[in-house]
């Protein structure tokens, strides 16, 4: 479903739209251009954004769990040693 939306945007941001739409045959044309690739641009940017968000959240949980992280690879590698050592000999 489309809807329409009336906005107002500088005249150098009109000019990149132009730019990097093509020139269509008519007026209707260039407006749908235009739709599209503002509709590309705003979904790129909301990607962009989650895409920060996550990997905000996942340093955080790093950071949150780095200590109970840091203690269960120390156990892990105590045992894998002495695991070794009575293998070895």
């Amino acid at each position: 479903m489309l809807q329409s939306v009336n906005i107002q945007l500088p005249d150098n941001i009109v000019l990149i739209l132009d730019e990097l739409s093509e020139n269509g045959d008519s007026s209707e044309d260039k407006l749908s251009q235009r739709s599209t690739l503002i509709t590309m641009a705003l979904q790129h940017y909301s990607q962009f954004l989650q895409k920060n968000e996550l990997r905000d959240r996942i340093k955080a949980g790093a950071i949150h769990h780095a200590e109970r992280d840091r203690q269960l690879s120390e156990t892990w590698f105590s045992l894998e040693d002495e695991l070794c050592h009575d293998l070895i000999g």
